[in-house]
């Protein structure tokens, strides 16, 4: 999955959803973005970085809905900012 976005505001927070299974590992990665993934209950799931890459991992807990919520890294934007969004298995 690769999606990308404008941040209007720097308040704004950008809400995508997804299938994932649990047990398998994922992999996430954004520009200009801070992301949080959320799991089927809502419960935050830990994204630990993988050095060198910028990317960030996961194994999902359990098989269901998530959702990452996206928020910019500057909270006082002047112009709009692009930002970008992937997700894949490991």
């Amino acid at each position: 999955m690769n999606v990308a976005g404008v941040f209007e505001l720097g308040s704004d927070v950008d809400v995508l959803s997804f299938e994932l299974e649990a047990g398998r590992t994922y992999v996430v990665s954004g520009g200009r973005t801070t992301i949080r993934i959320l799991d089927p209950h809502g419960a935050q799931v830990p994204l630990p970085y993988e050095a060198g890459t910028g990317n960030q991992t996961f194994t999902a807990p359990s098989s269901g809905t998530y959702f990452a919520e996206l928020k910019s890294q500057q909270p006082f934007l002047t112009r709009e900012t692009a930002w970008s969004f992937s997700l894949r298995e490991q």
